[in-house]
């Protein structure tokens, strides 16, 4: 006869209560793991140590190790093009002060302009000290980048007294012909940039008309450089005449320069019925003479067909804050360069 299997619990006459408690533990956790260890394979194991289950065989213990995989678990699609991100157009302007003149420092002018894509300058000697201060700010910065600089000078406005300048990036931008073919490269020399004709006789300096292809957004654009007469001969009047010189390009349009007026002047409501926007308002771009300050708001980008994403002033006052007011006003500049950030074709 087979005997039964029991648990005895003494009476709390002849145990103490801390060993009925562990004795009252030990049966509920044989009550809880006894059944499941007795049904883990329920069917009989073969020589392999495997068993069927449902008419599949299964094997424990001596499964083969499969070896790591190096591919990914999750498969990444490579990015197309309209995933990729957007590479902007970083764009400078600079109201130089004169460059031709032996005070200003060609690394020291090209380290202000770095960042950019293209620059556009003003007031440029028309004689040849002009050019070749440019060429000497270009070496400087392909040296500082270790890319090609391309340069260019603009035909001389009417005043006859200044003209224009751009350095861009041969990598990022390239030019554009008057047949509206691409330049591949540019050459080593400087290349003429035309002048706005449209309103001569209303701008006594004509904006520069740059016509550019950005070579990351694949878009044709136009960079406009302007200096517009000093404030004793009302600029403003000139203001008008200048954004209908654009009227009708079909393509993104930033004017730049120095306009000798706050973008909140009542003129240029002409701007902006036709369609553009500052990139700055009331933003104080101009040097004062004997105090470490800046005054006033004369520089800034009016764009048409283009998205912009940022602008900056770079203070000279604060970039070289080891020279004095009168070494910076008069050996570099009256005026601080200025940057915009583009995405071409896109309006705001």
């Amino acid at each position: 006869m087979r005997a039964r299997a029991s648990f005895v619990i003494k009476s709390p006459s002849r145990t103490t209560a801390r060993e009925e408690s562990c004795l009252r533990q030990i049966f509920v956790w044989l009550l809880i793991f006894l059944p499941t260890l007795s049904i883990a394979h329920p069917g009989r194991t073969d020589g392999e140590g495997c068993h069927r289950e449902g008419g599949v065989k299964h094997c424990h213990g001596n499964e083969p190790q499969v070896p790591p995989t190096t591919e990914p678990v999750l498969e990444v699609l490579s990015a197309g093009p309209s995933d990729a991100p957007e590479k902007k157009l970083v764009v400078m302007s600079w109201n130089i002060k004169h460059l031709g003149r032996k005070s200003l420092d060609p690394d020291t002018a090209s380290s202000f302009l770095q960042e950019a894509d293209i620059i556009t300058l003003q007031e440029v000697n028309k004689s040849s000290s002009g050019n070749s201060a440019l060429q000497a700010i270009a070496a400087s910065l392909a040296k500082r980048l270790g890319k090609k600089i391309c340069w260019g000078l603009s035909e001389v406005p009417s005043e006859d007294s200044e003209r224009y300048a751009y350095l861009w990036r041969d990598t990022a931008v390239a030019y554009v012909k008057s047949d509206g073919s691409i330049l591949p490269t540019c050459p080593a020399t400087a290349l003429t940039i035309r002048l706005g004709s449209k309103h001569h006789r209303s701008i006594r300096r004509e904006p520069a008309y740059g016509l550019f292809y950005s070579r990351h957004q694949e878009k044709k654009f136009v960079l406009a450089s302007i200096h517009l007469v000093p404030t004793k001969k009302k600029p403003q009047l000139e203001v008008e005449p200048l954004f209908d010189t654009f009227s009708e390009e079909p393509i993104p349009v930033i004017v730049a320069g120095d306009y000798n007026l706050d973008s909140s002047h009542p003129a240029f409501f002409a701007a902006r019925k036709r369609g553009f926007l500052p990139a700055m308002a009331q933003v104080k771009t101009s040097l004062k003479r004997k105090k470490r300050e800046l005054g006033k708001a004369y520089d800034n980008f009016w764009s048409r067909g283009a998205l912009l994403h940022s602008s900056k002033v770079v203070n000279l006052f604060k970039v070289l804050p080891d020279r004095s007011v009168s070494s910076i006003y008069n050996d570099i500049s009256d005026h601080c360069p200025i940057q915009g950030v583009f995405t071409l074709g896109k309006s705001p």
